[in-house]
């Protein structure tokens, strides 16, 4: 499992579950991106990486088609590193 650690830029991530509700869509295990931001400093509540998806989702059409991944303890969000593997 991704940990934030280990979490780079570059690192290719598969989705292991199914995340819903997202706030703005659905997300299905199997996803895959590349990480293309980390920050290791980023408080809980906010986004300690950013993973560019592979294929287009019609819920990050605003955001560059990029998911944010939250610290494992925030608990607002399902998509934290531990819902993640690193593919490559």
């Amino acid at each position: 499992m991704a940990n934030l650690m280990r979490l780079q830029v570059g690192q290719r991530l598969r989705l292991l579950q199914d995340i819903a509700p997202y706030p703005l869509g659905a997300f299905r295990a199997g996803l895959t991106g590349t990480v293309v931001a980390v920050n290791d400093e980023a408080l809980v509540g906010a986004p300690i990486a950013f993973l560019k998806l592979d294929e287009p989702h019609e819920a990050l059409a605003d955001d560059d088609n990029e998911l944010q991944i939250f610290r494992e303890e925030d608990e607002t969000s399902e998509v934290i590193p531990s819902a993640f593997e690193i593919v490559g």
